[in-house]
């Protein structure tokens, strides 16, 4: 049935449609691609990550990286379920193969699980396909979850969530990210096999400051004025930020503005630069290398980053964050500007992300329900902008190293 809507729905969504075409062949050819990976790695072991889509790959990425240290012969394995994550990591270099996970269907789970061949297999924070769950465990892999927040709310701890628990109760080992996740996992008999070991995305974040590149025109853009960078927005963001941004751009002449969509589509890219039209705004792409265009960008008020990959590091630049999602389906992914020690300020739609709540706790980010509010939050932040940055910075700090934990308590993974 869901593969039947996806191919429904390709008719008129690009997703679906790259999704669709991945599925077609996707258990032969998965197949063929991992007996070649052994036949060159014959005594290497398979670890097999699962992530839903691009935020749990982060998550899955300090493991994979650490593994690698740890064990040269190795084959890991990458599948993803969203062509976000999978369109924006199939070149990863770390990764033997990157793959769609296909439709779960008892057919499909089988075949699948038997191509990949896995000794290991490492989900990341919740993505419990019944039939694939029940395959690996058939297979003798060991089943790992990573990263995994529970609440009260999810369906393993209802009176009606017999199936839910079943497949629970399937992982070897369970790496959750705080106590309260624990306690709930007791209260349904799983104690034995489950950890405190936190987030992993912390230990991301806090490598991406590491290593991230310089990106000349962007520092150009900023001199030395303060920057608001609004990263992963939806329209709804914008509504609330344009006149914020059209306001400190006549009056407080120190502040540049970024924005960093979501997704990069021409059409909502032209809709919203018409919202600026008052400002002087640059797109990235156009920038190009010559000195006039770099002396044009100098003069911006507003560049908009009209690619992907490259918002982890132009964080770098920023003074506070805006961070989108939260007034339409949910956050965004706020570590990465803290990480920066960005104060960040957000939408009302945060409920499910422990760390908003921490981080606003700690006084380091800001929830708004309107541009009211979030011109407000931003004065806030610009006035006690030292405290606020340390706050920010030290939170992600605090909150590192479960990826260390994960490996000494998994022997499995690097044996």
């Amino acid at each position: 049935m869901l593969r039947g809507a996806i191919a429904l729905g390709a008719t008129f969504s690009q997703k679906l449609r790259l999704m669709n075409r991945a599925y077609k062949n996707i258990i032969p050819d998965t197949k063929q691609k991992i007996a070649l990976i052994k036949e060159g790695k014959p005594t290497a072991k398979t670890t097999w990550f699962h992530c839903a889509s691009l935020g749990e790959f982060e998550q899955a990425r300090p493991v994979i990286e650490q593994l690698q240290r740890k064990q040269e012969n190795s084959i890991i394995v990458v599948t993803f379920f969203s062509p976000s994550g999978y369109e924006v990591r199939k070149n990863y270099p770390l990764a033997d193969a990157v793959l769609y996970l296909p439709v779960d269907t008892r057919k499909n789970a089988r075949r699948f699980v038997q191509a990949v061949q896995a000794d290991n297999v490492v989900i990341v924070k919740y993505e419990f396909w019944r039939n694939m769950l029940r395959n690996i465990k058939k297979s003798n892999a060991n089943l790992i979850l990573i990263s995994a927040p529970f609440r009260p709310s999810m369906p393993f701890f209802k009176v009606w969530g017999t199936m839910w628990r079943k497949m629970i109760y399937l992982f070897d080992g369970i790496f959750v990210q705080n106590e309260e996740s624990k306690q709930l996992l007791k209260s349904i008999g799983l104690e034995q096999n489950v950890i405190v070991a936190g987030d992993t995305r912390f230990d991301r974040v806090a490598n991406v400051t590491e290593t991230a590149t310089r990106i000349n025109s962007v520092e150009r853009f900023v001199g030395q004025s303060k920057v608001l960078i609004a990263g992963s927005t939806w329209p709804e963001d914008i509504e609330a930020l344009a006149p914020l941004m059209r306001e400190y751009a006549a009056s407080h002449k120190r502040w540049k503005f970024i924005i960093a969509p979501h997704e990069i589509n021409e059409a909502k890219i032209d809709e919203m630069m018409q919202k600026f039209a008052s400002l002087k705004v640059v797109r990235y792409t156009e920038i190009g290398e010559s000195e006039s265009k770099l002396m044009e960008l100098e003069s911006a008020d507003l560049l908009i980053i009209d690619c992907i990959g490259i918002l982890t590091s132009i964080y770098q630049y920023g003074t506070i964050a805006y961070v989108g999602g939260a007034f339409k389906t949910g956050l965004h992914n706020i570590l990465e500007p803290a990480a920066w020690a960005m104060p960040v300020v957000f939408g009302p739609i945060y409920s499910k992300f422990i760390e908003a709540q921490e981080l606003i706790d700690a006084g380091g980010a800001r929830s708004v329900n309107n541009e009211v509010e979030l011109k407000n939050a931003v004065t806030h932040f610009d006035q006690n902008i030292d405290d606020a940055s340390q706050i920010a910075c030290e939170y992600v700090k605090g909150k590192c190293g479960a990826t260390k934990l994960i490996i000494a308590n998994a022997p499995e993974l690097t044996n």
